[in-house]
């Protein structure tokens, strides 16, 4: 029978072989945080520079929220601001995010 795979040694000597510098977490935080900056800016830059495509329906209808906020609009309807747009939501979302425990 013949052997499908045979182990051959690499040759490894092109490969410098030198001391594994870890990365500590603070580096690691510092490293997100630049590049997270550098994207903010970058896009601020972008948003300056580049004109605005859509303008919106000038149309004279009723705002309406996207389907996807249509219950918060619903309850500011019903409820004041602070408890309807805020606690209320909050403790929904809440209560969602408690539900695997």
């Amino acid at each position: 029978m013949k052997k499908i795979c045979q182990n051959k040694k690499r040759d490894t000597t092109a490969i410098p072989s030198g001391p594994k510098r870890r990365v500590t977490s603070r580096e690691l935080f510092v490293r997100e945080l630049l590049g997270a900056m550098v994207l903010t800016v970058v896009l601020m830059a972008l948003s300056v520079f580049l004109p605005v495509f859509y303008q919106g329906d000038n149309s004279e209808n009723t705002v309406t929220a996207p389907w996807l906020f249509i219950w918060v609009q619903e309850l500011l309807r019903y409820f004041p601001p602070l408890s309807g747009g805020v606690i209320i939501p909050l403790g929904i979302l809440g209560g969602m995010a408690a539900l695997p425990w």
